[in-house]
């Protein structure tokens, strides 16, 4: 956790769509784009990218699978002022998640 001042700009992009075919199939995915400008005494621009998908399938037994695929591009320049060349980090997971159970998601 940065203690120092920040300043945030923060974009989300929302697409949710959802299909029902027979065993009831919910997909979710958003975009989140985080900038974090730091004050000019420290130099510091971070920009963090993830693209969060969620599946969701429902089939009559009563058994739910719960796919979570989360990868996050995490690009972090830093800049010192006798330095010259900026490295970057570029970080990427992937996390899967099934879980058995099922749940009255919605009752329409």
């Amino acid at each position: 956790m940065q203690t120092h001042p920040q300043t945030y700009k923060h974009g989300c992009t929302h697409t949710y769509t959802r299909t029902y075919i027979h065993t009831h199939t919910h997909a979710h995915s958003h975009k989140c784009t985080h900038i974090h400008t730091h004050p000019p005494t420290y130099a510091h621009t971070q920009m963090h990218m993830h693209t969060h998908t969620r599946t969701h399938s429902c089939v009559h037994m009563r058994t739910f699978i719960t796919i979570t695929i989360y990868s996050m591009t995490h690009i972090h320049t830093h800049t010192h002022k006798h330095t010259g060349p900026m490295p970057k980090t570029l970080v990427g997971f992937l996390r899967l998640q099934f879980v058995q159970r099922c749940e009255n998601m919605d009752r329409s």
